[in-house]
């Protein structure tokens, strides 16, 4: 996202919309005009990190419902699925900003098609197990 044509009212209400601590947007509001780099480079990191814990809360449902539903799984499914789940914790776990700048962007890459792969196989292998009842 790019704040260039943005007002110091625009970022304000964009930084409240996603939750950022008052002390993160006061930083940036008082800094908006006259150290635009240091309320830029705050604000996109703070972003960074927000959206992150947002993906790990958003993790740790997907993993607690595929916990919770695995006795209801087909073999094959449960497999898949773990497998995915696997594959989705080690990409979550790249975009940490305290490591992810050791792990390149072609592993990244090959992760999310090995995701999009995954999703696939286990959407067909359900299906075929639905059409077979």
């Amino acid at each position: 996202m790019t704040f260039a044509n943005a007002t110091v009212a625009d970022v304000e209400q964009f930084m409240r919309e996603k939750d950022f601590t008052g002390y993160d947007i006061e930083f940036v509001v008082n800094h908006w005009d006259n150290n635009n780099t240091a309320a830029l480079e705050r604000l996109n990191y703070r972003l960074i990190r927000i959206e992150y814990e947002k993906a790990r809360e958003d993790f740790i449902t997907a993993n607690d419902f595929f916990f919770y539903n695995q006795i209801y799984l087909s073999d094959d499914v449960e497999q898949i699925a773990d497998e995915l789940r696997e594959k989705l914790h080690d990409l979550w776990v790249n975009y940490d900003l305290d490591i992810g700048s050791s792990i390149s962007l072609e592993k990244n890459e090959r992760l999310i098609q090995q995701i999009d792969l995954k999703r696939n196989e286990l959407k067909i292998t359900m299906r075929e197990e639905l059409k077979s009842i």
